[in-house]
């Protein structure tokens, strides 16, 4: 097997990433670099997304004394900073949230509690997508919030269908989320699009798949496919996918009287 090997430690200096790939690597510089005996500085290449993600790291490291200077696309990053311990409670995810509440908007009767109104959370513009999606056919950018694409997707093709642009790095997620998506509805009669940085979802009519979806060991694919049990009997495979984020999915859906059988293999 192919394998990376890394020696030595961490040094301060100018750090230039490309802001278009994943604020992930990002994040975690911005909490390894306060430690170092020396200044640092982040230069992000734009185009930038997932700006949210970025921010609300900021903000929490804040909260323990952790100070970061932004200026546009760059973070300047003085060394020798110290974590100060102290409580904190964690706000509810707006990600695995819009699953949930997607359900409302088909006749479901979910309260999801916990969720911080003022959140930086990109996601939490889920609310106001869900309104947009479910009155008309409209292109949204979903480039903040990647991890909406498919419960969106679902959502539109429940709906009016839509446009949905900034969906390129769909394709580096746990799956090649666009096209996992595209093979996926095409089993209930719905016709993907997909372009390098858009998918266009058609409204079509909804029929009764004759086969099993397909988790493609994605959490957010099982979510979405599962709203489709509003309409039918639903089977998964390998839907244990979902305890990458929300092993408790399941047992929620149980909760507000979906029936669910599960069968181990």
């Amino acid at each position: 097997n192919d394998s990376l090997r890394f020696i030595g430690k961490l040094k301060p200096g100018v750090f230039e990433i490309d802001g278009s790939i994943s604020s992930q690597f990002i994040t975690g510089l911005l909490y390894a670099l306060p430690l170092l005996d020396g200044n640092s500085k982040i230069i992000l290449l734009p185009p930038v997304n997932s700006k949210n993600y970025i921010d609300m790291t900021i903000d929490v490291l804040e909260k323990y004394s952790i100070k970061i200077e932004k200026v546009d696309n760059t973070f300047i990053v003085p060394g020798n900073q110290k974590f100060v311990a102290k409580d904190y409670e964690v706000e509810g995810d707006y990600s695995n949230a819009a699953f949930l509440e997607a359900f409302n908007y088909l006749d479901g009767n979910i309260k999801v509690l916990d969720l911080n109104t003022s959140s930086l959370q990109g996601d939490k513009v889920y609310q106001d997508y869900f309104e947009l999606l479910s009155k008309e056919n409209v292109t949204l950018d979903i480039s903040n919030c990647i991890d909406l694409g498919p419960v969106l997707f679902v959502f539109a093709s429940l709906h009016h269908g839509a446009t949905f642009i900034g969906t390129s790095r769909l394709k580096i997620k746990e799956s090649d989320r666009a096209l996992a998506m595209k093979e996926e509805l095409a089993k209930v009669g719905v016709k993907l699009d997909i372009y390098e940085d858009k998918v266009i979802v058609h409204k079509c009519l909804i029929k009764e798949p004759k086969e099993a979806f397909n988790s493609h060991n994605d959490h957010r694919i099982v979510m979405a496919m599962s709203l489709f049990s509003t309409k039918f009997d639903v089977e998964i495979n390998d839907a244990e996918a979902v305890s990458k984020s929300y092993p408790h999915y399941f047992k929620e859906l149980e909760k507000v009287g979906v029936k669910i059988d599960y069968e181990i293999r």
